[in-house]
């Protein structure tokens, strides 16, 4: 007897559950419009405690899982809300003498604040009239859903492309460099002594890389070529700003030296280590 009471009794609920996302203030999908199908699951495992025996612990799963409708119900409107929304709660049960249920829920890490008030509210309401007392049990709930695990591989993915390598130079300090899929534009940084300034700076230039094609264009004027390359020391300040400065320039056109100054003054350089400088090799192709 005591063997099945520490046994776990594990329940899939949800595996046809479905929400359809559709457009704000449109209560159904026109014909050509994407329907977003979410499949969202919630498991349910129950633990015997405190020399529950098995008969009660029988009683707890069904009193239990009467209220799933309800907590399936909690996760499906926060879905709507938020289709990433998950959650992991390992809740004690406890039941002793009278009508007093004891409820302390643990959330694991990554849960949603919102799903819990929900689950809490649900069991702390339940009826639990055929379960003879005492009786305990460790309730676990994992809720999940399609949306989330996508948005997951997709942040993934983000982060990979966001990710900007900076090499040590062998004769000191620190480089970074990014080209142009198509040839006509390339940056590389280096810094003497902080790899997070010449990571920014990087960053900063690659995610903002059509204002500096634009520069290129304008040294086309005139019929000139704008290959060559422009030198600029890049003094970061507090704030995100920088007093940008070129110190050479091969481009045969004079606008294309103006342009890029006047582009790297107006940058924001996010989370850049104040006071420290940089030097920018910003080189246009034929």
């Amino acid at each position: 007897m005591a063997a099945l009471a520490a046994a776990t009794l594990l329940l899939l609920l949800g595996g046809g559950a479905s929400v359809q996302a559709q457009s704000s203030g449109q209560s159904q999908m026109g014909q050509g419009q994407a329907a977003i199908q979410v499949r969202s699951d919630v498991k349910l495992g129950i633990k015997g405690t405190a020399g529950t025996n098995n008969e009660r612990l029988q009683q707890l799963t069904e009193a239990v899982g009467d209220q799933m409708g309800a907590v399936k119900s909690c996760y499906r409107d926060l879905v709507k809300k938020r289709p990433t929304t998950v959650g992991s709660f390992a809740i004690k049960l406890s039941l002793a003498s009278g009508a007093k249920v004891g409820l302390e829920v643990k959330e694991n890490g990554g849960s949603d604040a919102d799903l819990r008030k929900c689950v809490e509210k649900v069991f702390r309401r339940a009826g639990y009239k055929g379960v003879d007392r005492p009786a305990a049990a460790i309730v676990s709930l994992e809720f999940a859903n399609s949306r989330a695990e996508g948005q997951d591989e997709m942040v993934e993915h983000m982060r990979a492309a966001d990710r900007v390598e900076v090499a040590e130079r062998p004769e000191g300090g620190f480089e970074a460099r990014w080209k142009e899929p198509a040839g006509r534009l390339e940056f590389v940084v280096v810094g003497k002594d902080s790899m997070p300034a010449v990571e920014v700076a990087l960053r900063t230039l690659r995610d903002n890389f059509a204002a500096f094609l634009d520069c290129r264009r304008r040294a086309e004027k005139d019929g000139k070529s704008p290959a060559g390359q422009i030198d600029v020391s890049l003094r970061l300040r507090r704030g995100g700003e920088a007093s940008p400065k070129v110190t050479n320039s091969t481009v045969a056109h004079e606008r294309g030296a103006k342009c890029v100054e006047r582009k790297l003054r107006r940058l924001k350089f996010e989370d850049a280590p104040a006071a420290k400088s940089v030097d920018v090799q910003i080189t246009f192709g034929a």
